[in-house]
C-alpha cells in the first residue's frame, strides 16, 4: 500500500537535512548514466567527472542560497544559477550535472560527500573556449509518496 507524506513533512525534512550544509555541482562526462540505486556518494561517480582544466576544477562549483518551495504534490529544493566558463580551451563534453552535498560534523571527524540529484542535459554539450554553460536554478524535486 502506498501512502503520501504531506508537503510540510517534506519541507521540514529537507530543511532539517540540508540546513547549514555545503552543496556543489559537478559536470559529468558524455558517457555517464545516473543510477539512483548505485550512485550514492561522490566517490561512486568521481571517475565520471569531466577532466580538470580550462577553468573547470575537480569538485565543480559551489551552490548558494538554498530555497525550499512547496507545491501541490511535491517540494523543490533549489539554488541560485551557476555558470561554468571555459577559458584556454573547451570543457567537456558533458551529459549532465550532479548536485553533491558535503557534510561534516563540528569536529571535522565525519566527512561525506553524497549525491543529492542529477540534472540530465537534453543533449551532450561541450562548453567552447570563452563560452559558458548556465544552469538555471538547479533543483531537486522531493515527491510525497512513501510506502
Amino acid at each position: 500500500m502506498a501512502n503520501k507524506a504531506s508537503n510540510e513533512v517534506l519541507s521540514q525534512l529537507a530543511f532539517a537535512q540540508f540546513h547549514g550544509l555545503n552543496f556543489r555541482i559537478i559536470l559529468v562526462d558524455e558517457y555517464f548514466s545516473f543510477d539512483v540505486a548505485e550512485h550514492r556518494w561522490y566517490e561512486d561517480v568521481s571517475a565520471d567527472e569531466v577532466a580538470e582544466g580550462n577553468n573547470y576544477l575537480t569538485g565543480g562549483l559551489d551552490l548558494e542560497n538554498m530555497t525550499i518551495t512547496e507545491e501541490a504534490t511535491y517540494v523543490d529544493v533549489s539554488w541560485d544559477n551557476v555558470v561554468f566558463t571555459a577559458l584556454g580551451g573547451d570543457i567537456g563534453p558533458t551529459s549532465g550535472a550532479l548536485i553533491i552535498c558535503k557534510a561534516e560534523d563540528e569536529y571535522d571527524e565525519y566527512d561525506a560527500e553524497w549525491i543529492v540529484g542529477f540534472i540530465e542535459f537534453p543533449t551532450v554539450y561541450t562548453i567552447p573556449e570563452d563560452g559558458g554553460l548556465q544552469i538555471t536554478t538547479p533543483t531537486v524535486r522531493l515527491l510525497g509518496q512513501v510506502t
